[in-house]
């Protein structure tokens, strides 16, 4: 099975690469993956783009988005989520290294819901996905309880997790299912 990172998917160098986004994954995403995977890795791509926001994964660069070669599509298809790293910080605006929305790479809800077309995605359904995210989020200290993390390392890295109200607007927490 081979492997490839976003790197290369969206055809550029590293020096070029600070300046793609989420939406360019996405369209590597469109172009080069297998027709049957395309729909549920751009779903799970924006996901991952929402989940990175709220645990502050401000080490987000193209080489940490992957892609496996899949014999039996055959094609490609995105890889399972690996080194995510958030980033406890104090800051009350915050930024990821990938463009998020038509805000850049400011890391709120609402950045991310207005780029819900360049996923293929429907705005219910954008909403849909981050309302999934947060309700597995919102538990991360029961997570990481049960996988024995002690309470003082929880404690160290709780400031990276964001709670919703703090990265969206009322309206948008409205239309969370």
């Amino acid at each position: 099975m081979g492997f490839v990172s976003g790197l290369t998917l969206v055809a550029c160098d590293e020096t070029e690469s600070r300046t793609k986004s989420y939406a360019d994954l996405a369209e590597a995403v469109r172009r080069y993956c297998h027709p049957a995977v395309i729909r549920r890795d751009n779903q799970e791509l924006f996901k991952r783009m929402v989940y990175n926001i709220f645990v502050t994964n401000d080490d987000d660069h193209l080489r940490h988005h992957g892609f496996v070669r899949d014999p039996r599509l055959p094609g490609w298809r995105l890889s399972p989520l690996y080194d995510v790293l958030p980033r406890p910080s104090i800051a009350t605006e915050r930024f990821l290294r990938r463009g998020i929305g038509p805000r850049g790479r400011l890391a709120t809800l609402d950045n991310a819901l207005a780029a819900h077309e360049r996923f293929t995605l429907s705005r219910a359904a954008a909403s849909r996905l981050i309302g999934d995210v947060w309700r597995v989020v919102r538990q991360w200290r029961v997570h990481f309880s049960e996988a024995g993390v002690p309470a003082a390392e929880q404690d160290k890295i709780a400031p990276a997790i964001r709670h919703i109200d703090d990265i969206s607007t009322a309206e948008l927490r409205k239309s969370i299912p």
